[in-house]
């Protein structure tokens, strides 16, 4: 063979070796591997880094044999949005440090790629995951919040905007006006 990604046994290949959890893709030191189903997989991040794993595994670019057996299963060159987002709704949800870390790469996709996939969760303040329609970014912190949904603090405004959280400013003023009333709680 010509070279070691046209083996017919590459093609379709169902598992890809990537970073271990502890491993850091640029590191030099020798790390576990960990097989990740292709789709699952990615060269890098835009973000998140090593933060995806369990979820999204890195393939380590450094080593050649693996990186022509991860192009001929077809990895991306960074985390799909539709595996992150499909994370994110998956029961029992991601704890929050990896949720943050998915919702944060997905928003960097989305920033880039503009498509969103049909369900989105994000984390939000009480530690749990809800869907992106009903989650309210927390551009009104002075207003007493305890039946609205907020967005985790971790993750930025303009990132929520992007994954399709709305305004509580917005929903306030929204309220005013179909009242008729002045309010004091959107100053």
């Amino acid at each position: 063979l010509p070279h070691l990604s046209s083996h017919p046994r590459l093609n379709g290949v169902a598992f890809v070796p990537c970073v271990s959890i502890a491993g850091e893709e640029d590191s030099s030191e020798p790390k576990d591997v960990v097989l990740f189903r292709p789709s699952h997989a990615a060269f890098g991040t835009r973000r998140a880094g090593a933060r995806l794993n369990p979820i999204i595994g890195i393939v380590k670019s450094t080593d050649q044999t693996i990186r022509m057996i991860a192009e001929s299963s077809g990895v991306a060159k960074e985390p799909r949005a539709e595996v992150m987002a499909e994370a994110l709704c998956a029961t029992p949800s991601p704890c929050a440090e990896l949720a943050v870390a998915l919702a944060t790469e997905l928003a960097a996709s989305l920033r880039e790629d503009g498509v969103r996939p049909a369900k989105v969760a994000v984390p939000v303040c009480n530690g749990t995951v809800e869907n992106v329609e009903l989650v309210y970014i927390d551009d009104a912190p002075w207003r007493h919040k305890d039946e609205i949904i907020i967005l985790h603090p971790s993750i930025s405004a303009e990132d929520g905007r992007i994954l399709g959280c709305k305004s509580l400013r917005e929903k306030l003023a929204k309220e005013c006006e179909e009242t008729g009333r002045a309010c004091r709680e959107l100053t």
